[in-house]
């Protein structure tokens, strides 16, 4: 029974959930064992070492003392560590599999899968209790958000996620194969898709938050698309998957979690900066297509870098500081709110947004917050 199908599992535990109604109420704490953090060291590390350091730090420092700072630090960790690592195991499974011409050796990334899925299922947990803080939900209840507008979020994931790290975590912990691994995934990508479906429009649309979702759905659609693919040992269905699980996060990471689209769209010019993003991270996602099973290990972690290279350097140099530079100058300043409408640094934050959109787009910009949950500060913020 220990080595049951975490699939069957999974659709035992949102079976039930459905037949409770949802599972709306908070319940007791029912925290999720969290296991130790994984990395796989392979080619992908020439991504997402510089995106985690160059983009996501330069974010979080930006919004140091607000509620967003865990919210994008759990991003980080979400997007950059374990779904890369998901797609670095199985580039480096593909470059065995093409050396020794032998298809089944996508099968020996199977444990470094296990370990990155369980650990995407801890930290989508650390996600749930981050946004609870930040919303007056329940950090560490049965479903962390119950009570706050994004409660169906909770109540689709946070079943799945505690049977995840629960039953994939730990020395009697089963081995799956990369067809169960598959059906975990999938599981855990239709109950992220289903949360998000009910959450109200006005946060999916928001600034940062709303780039963090978007981004995450997208990432387990790819990866769930890319683990059916090794399941069935497609080394070139895999490849292309691979290819553009990247490319999409990229790009969803570089426009929308850096809410590049955002501005973009109050400035009524779509594509001005995001048009030139998506061909930059084309190339990058095509470096990792056309070397996979080509060149060696150590040479393709060099083609990545290298490729990468001229996409971060000009976000990190110029975009980042047009858009975080008087937020981090307002917040070293000491503004700590007090008076504002939250009473917490998050009012300089709310403010000096606002005025940094106003100078980047001639001043014809509505509030930040404009049609969001927190269309309130508008009228509060000078």
């Amino acid at each position: 029974m220990i080595k049951k199908s975490l699939y069957a599992l999974a659709v035992a535990a949102t079976t039930m959930l459905a037949a409770c109604g949802g599972g709306g109420s908070s319940g007791d704490p029912a925290p999720a064992p969290t296991p130790p953090e994984a990395k796989v060291e392979g080619p992908l590390d020439a991504v997402q070492d510089p995106l985690s350091s160059q983009v996501f730090a330069a974010l979080a420092a930006a919004l140091a003392g607000t509620p967003l700072e865990a919210v994008v630090n759990s991003a980080d960790d979400i997007v950059v560590r374990d779904v890369l690592d998901i797609v670095d195991a199985l580039a480096l499974a593909l470059q065995e599999a093409a050396q020794t011409q032998n298809p089944a050796a996508l099968a020996g990334a199977a444990d470094d899968i296990q370990a990155s899925v369980t650990q995407l299922a801890a930290d989508l947990q650390i996600l749930l209790n981050h946004l609870a803080a930040s919303s007056g939900g329940t950090p560490g209840a049965a479903n962390p958000l119950a009570g706050t507008p994004l409660e169906p979020l909770g109540a689709a994931l946070s079943p799945v996620l505690a049977q995840i790290t629960g039953g994939l975590g730990g020395s009697n912990a089963p081995d799956l194969n990369l067809t169960q691994l598959a059906q975990v995934v999938s599981v855990l990508n239709q109950q992220l898709q289903s949360g998000l479906a009910q959450v109200p429009a006005e946060a999916r649309n928001a600034p940062v938050v709303g780039g963090v979702f978007s981004t995450l759905s997208v990432a387990l659609n790819d990866v769930s698309d890319t683990l059916d693919m090794a399941g069935a040992y497609n080394g070139q269905g895999t490849a292309a998957a691979l290819e553009t699980t990247l490319n999409h996060t990229l790009v969803n990471v570089l426009t929308q979690v850096v809410p590049v689209a955002f501005i973009e769209q109050q400035a009524g010019q779509p594509g001005v900066l995001s048009g030139q993003i998506e061909a930059a991270a084309a190339q990058v996602s095509a470096a990792l297509g056309d070397n996979l099973g080509t060149v060696l290990t150590p040479a393709l972690e060099t083609v990545l870098g290298s490729a990468l290279a001229p996409l971060l350097d000009p976000v990190e140099n110029q975009v980042l500081p047009m858009i975080l530079t008087p937020v981090i100058d307002a917040l070293s300043g000491g503004g700590s709110g007090g008076s504002g409408p939250t009473g917490t640094p998050l009012d300089a934050v709310l403010v000096t947004v606002t005025e940094a959109l106003d100078g980047l787009l001639g001043g014809a910009v509505p509030c930040l917050f404009a049609g969001t949950p927190l269309a309130m500060l508008c009228t509060l913020l000078p």
